[in-house]
């Protein structure tokens, strides 16, 4: 009887860090939340996906049936190719190969006005400038 006993009296523990423990629980029961829900998003894809795909097969066998019907109902043609021509005995010149210099014309360079941005800039150059002189 004492095993019944013992096994029927709550045994308490002590916790060190209580709120801790919980925040990680909890941590770890919204990332579980969040997988499932990640999971039933992706099933209404696969059913969606399926769905679509019966109805892709089901289209292409209607498609192929009218090709069919339309090929039927046309009349056969034998087309005729035109005769090859004889090919007529072409004379090679040779030339002299045509060297030409290319002369790379340079724009000339437009300055643009300064922003405001670049006249700081220079301005903070020329402040670091003298701070290096001086040191």
């Amino acid at each position: 009887m004492k095993k019944n006993q013992q096994q029927e009296e709550p045994l308490f523990v002590g916790v060190r860090g209580p709120l801790e423990i919980r925040r990680n629980l909890l941590e770890a029961s919204r990332g579980v939340v969040e997988s499932l829900k990640r999971y039933e998003t992706l099933k209404v894809t696969r059913e969606k996906k399926m769905v679509a795909v019966t109805n892709l097969k089901k289209d292409i066998k209607d498609i192929s049936k009218l090709v069919f019907k339309l090929r039927a109902s046309l009349p056969t043609v034998t087309v005729k190719s035109p005769p090859i021509a004889k090919e007529k005995a072409i004379t090679v010149v040779k030339k002299e190969p045509v060297v030409k210099k290319f002369v790379k014309k340079v724009a000339p360079v437009v300055k643009k006005p300064k922003t405001e941005l670049d006249k700081l800039e220079d301005e903070l150059s020329d402040i670091e400038s003298k701070l290096n002189s001086i040191s």
